[in-house]
C-alpha cells in the first residue's frame, strides 16, 4: 500500500511553557569555548583529591571509554539526493551514522518510491553534535534530524522539535504501529504527555564471553546460568578464568569491569535497584549518593581493586579493553549490542548473557539509548517532512531498520529481523529478555546529559577504580555537583 495519503495531519509546535531557546550567540560561543554534547553546555569542574592525580586518571580512562563507544562521525559521507518521478519539494535529512550509510539509504530510496513526489537530501554529517545546535538556534538546519534518546527531552524544552501527538493519533495505522513499539523507546519520546519524535531504534546492554575460554576453564556458560548469573559468580568466574602470566599482568583477565557508564556502571546501579537521576523528577535530581548505586558502583570497583580479576585504567592505558576481549585476552565483560558485529569480525567464539544479576534484587539491567528523529519547527517544508519521519515509525521501515542488524522499536520487527538466528550468537534471543527490562538512559531537560554525565560524573569515575577515593565519597560530591548544576539551570529558566 502506497503510504502518499497515508500521514495527513495538523502540526503544532513542541515546546512548554516556561521553555526557553539558546540564543545562537550563546551556543557559538560555548563552541569556541570548547564545550561538547547535543547542547554544548559548559563544562564544570569538580574539587577532590589532587589535580595530578585526577587529570592522569581521567586521561586514561576517558581514552578507554571513547575508544569503547566512539560514535561514527569524524568522516563525511557525501550528501545523497534520492528523488520520487513526481519529486516536487526536497526534505533535507541530518545523521550522524556514517557507518550506517547503507541502511539510512534503504530507507530514503524505500520512502521516494512509495512517495513518488517526495525527494529526501540524506546528509551524513562530520561534527554532527557540534553542527546541529548551532544550526537549529540560529533558525536555520535540517528539516528532519536524529537524537541520540538522552537528549530528546532537552531539544522539546528548548522549542526545536514538533509534536507529533495528534498527527500519530489522527491516523489509525500509525497509531497502531506506534503502539507496537518496545514502551521503552515511547517512553524516550514522551515529554510531559506528548510524542515529541519518532522512536527510530535502540541499544541493549548484555554479558558478552569468550566461549573458548569459558569452556577451557570447566565452567558453565553465563547464558545458561539464568538468574544464578549474578556479581558473585562474576568473582568466582573471574578468578578462574584469570591467567597470570611471566611479566607483572594476567595474560587473560577473567572480566573486564569497564569505566565506560553506558556499558558498565550504570547497569550495575540499576541493577542494584539505584538511578542516576531520578526518572520521577524529569531528571532532575541525580541519585547517586544512595545505597543502591553506592553498593551497585562498590562491586564492580573491587573486581579491580579486591579481587584483581580486571584490568586497572593503568593497565588499559596501552591497549583498551575493548581489543583485549577481542583478541581473547579478556574471558567477560558487559558490552553494547551493536558490539556484536565488532565481535563477529574479530573471528572470536563468542556467546552473550544478560547483564549480572544483583543479589540484592535478584534483577539484571540494560541502559538504552532509544535514538528518534525530530522535526525542526523552523522547516519551510514541515508537513513533507512529517510525513517522511512519521513513515519511519510504520512496520515498513523498521522491519528496513532491523535487517541492518539495527534494533529497530518496533516489537513486531525486532522478532521477525533483529532476532533472527543467522545473525547469531546462540543465544541472541536473550536480547528480547534484555529488552523486556531495559531502562531508557536519563534525558534531563534543563541540562545537557553529557554536561552532568560527562563533564561532571564520568571525571570522578577513575578515582574510583583506581582506589583514589572511596565510591561513598566519590558519588557524594558527584552528587552535590550535578544537582547543583541543575539547579542552576532551573533558576536561569
Amino acid at each position: 500500500m502506497s503510504q502518499s495519503n497515508m500521514l495527513e495531519g495538523s502540526f503544532r509546535q513542541g515546546g512548554h511553557p516556561g521553555a526557553v531557546s539558546l540564543s545562537r550567540r550563546r551556543v557559538l560561543a560555548l563552541c569556541a569555548a570548547g564545550a561538547t554534547g547535543t547542547l554544548l553546555a559548559a563544562c564544570g569542574a569538580s574539587t577532590s583529591t589532587s589535580a595530578s592525580t585526577r587529570a592522569a586518571a581521567t586521561k586514561a580512562a576517558a581514552s578507554t571509554a571513547s575508544r569503547a563507544r566512539a560514535p561514527s562521525q569524524a568522516t563525511a559521507v557525501p550528501s545523497s539526493v534520492f528523488k520520487g518521478t513526481q519529486a516536487q519539494k526536497t526534505i533535507l535529512v541530518w545523521d550522524w551514522a556514517a557507518g550506517w550509510e547503507q541502511l539510512l539509504q534503504k530507507l530514503a530510496t524505500t520512502y521516494v518510491h512509495d512517495n513518488p513526489q517526495a525527494a529526501l537530501n540524506l546528509q551524513i554529517q562530520p561534527g554532527y553534535f557540534t553542527k546541529l545546535p548551532v544550526a537549529l538556534a540560529g533558525g536555520t538546519g535540517p528539516d528532519a534530524y536524529r537524537m541520540v534518546g538522552r537528549d530528546v527531552f532537552s531539544w522539546d524544552y528548548r522549542k526545536q522539535l514538533v509534536d507529533l501527538t495528534s498527527m500519530i493519533n489522527q491516523n489509525a495505522k500509525i497509531k497502531t504501529d506506534y503502539g507496537n513499539m518496545a514502551k521503552p523507546s515511547r517512553d524516550a519520546v514522551t515529554y510531559h504527555g506528548n510524542v515529541v519524535a519518532m522512536p527510530f531504534g535502540g541499544t541493549l546492554i548484555m554479558t558478552i564471553y569468550n566461549t573458548d575460554l569459558v569452556k577451557a576453564a570447566g565452567l558453565t556458560p553465563p547464558a545458561e546460568l539464568g538468574s544464578k548469573w549474578d556479581w558473585n559468580k562474576v568473582v568466582e568466574y573471574g578468578e578462574k578464568l584469570t591467567k597470570r602470566g611471566n611479566g607483572p599482568h594476567p595474560s587473560v583477565y577473567g572480566f573486564w569491569a569497564t569505566e565506560d557508564w553506558e556499558q558498565g556502571w550504570l547497569n550495575w546501579v540499576l541493577a542494584n535497584g539505584g538511578y542516576f537521576l531520578d526518572p520521577t523528577k524529569n531528571y532532575r535530581v541525580c541519585l547517586l549518593d544512595q545505597p543502591q548505586a553506592i553498593g551497585g558502583v562498590q562491586d564492580m570497583v573491587d573486581l579491580v581493586l579486591k579481587y584483581k580479576v580486571s584490568p586497572t585504567t593503568q593497565e588499559l592505558s596501552s591497549e583498551n579493553g575493548a581489543t583485549l576481549f577481542y583478541t581473547g585476552k579478556i574471558a567477560i565483560t558487559t558490552m553494547g549490542s551493536w558490539g556484536i558485529p565488532q565481535v563477529r569480525q574479530a573471528k572470536i567464539n563468542f556467546d552473550i548473557a544478560m547483564v549480572p544479576y544483583s543479589p540484592n534484587t535478584g534483577k539484571s539491567a540494560s541502559d538504552s539509548n532509544f535514538s528518534a528523529t525530530g522535526i525542526n519547527p523552523a522547516s519551510k517544508v514541515q508537513e513533507e517532512t512529517a510525513k517522511y519521519v512519521l513513515w519511519t515509525g510504520t512496520e515498513e521501515a523498521q522491519k528496513i531498520i532491523g535487517s541492518f542488524e539495527f534494533m529497530p522499536a518496533s516489537v513486531p520487527a525486532i522478532q521477525q529481523t533483529y532476532l533472527d538466528p543467522k545473525f547469531g550468537p546462540a543465544h541472541r534471543s536473550i536480547l528480547a529478555d534484555v529488552l523486556k527490562i531495559t531502562t531508557p538512559q536519563p534525558e534531563p531537560d534543563v541540562v545537557a546529559f553529557t554536561d552532568v554525565m560527562d563533564n561532571l560524573t564520568q571525571k570522578e569515575i577513575p578515582l574510583l577504580f583506581g582506589g583514589h577515593e572511596s565510591v561513598q565519597k566519590g558519588f557524594g560530591k558527584v552528587t552535590q555537583e550535578v544537582n547543583a548544576r541543575i539547579q542552576q539551570a532551573v533558576k536561569a529558566g
